[in-house]
């Protein structure tokens, strides 16, 4: 048997990818990002709740609880006003059901490296 070099390896690993990518919910997901990143008012308060989750470590690390607080208050409400957006629920479904997909396939290679290390 001959060794696979780096290059099969990333080869392989592009037809993979290129494979997710033609998955129904790959599609989904990317149609739905598309339509929310045109969505003035959702990126408008995304762009809010990243700022806010930047001043709360801050306010952490600093050791300021007060402030800590208020920006816990304000990411949650932030938080609930994206949630009563239906395109923004839909987003994060994809995402989680992906994020799964993706961890199912780590797990598999994973499982299978380790029983190929241990073979050795």
């Amino acid at each position: 048997m001959e060794p696979i070099t780096n290059k099969e390896v990333l080869e392989k690993i592009e037809e993979l990818v290129d494979d997710v990518k033609q998955l129904d919910q790959y599609r989904r997901f990317q149609k739905v990002k598309d339509k929310m990143q045109q969505n003035q008012e959702l990126m408008t308060l995304i762009s809010s709740y990243k700022k806010c989750q930047q001043q709360l470590v801050k306010a952490s690390y600093c050791k300021q609880r007060d402030e800590v607080e208020k920006q816990e208050e304000q990411l949650r409400l932030l938080e609930e006003k994206m949630y009563e957006i239906p395109l923004y629920v839909e987003y994060i479904s994809l995402q989680e059901e992906l994020d799964l997909l993706f961890q199912q396939i780590k797990n598999y290679f994973d499982d299978y490296f380790m029983k190929k290390l241990n073979e050795i």
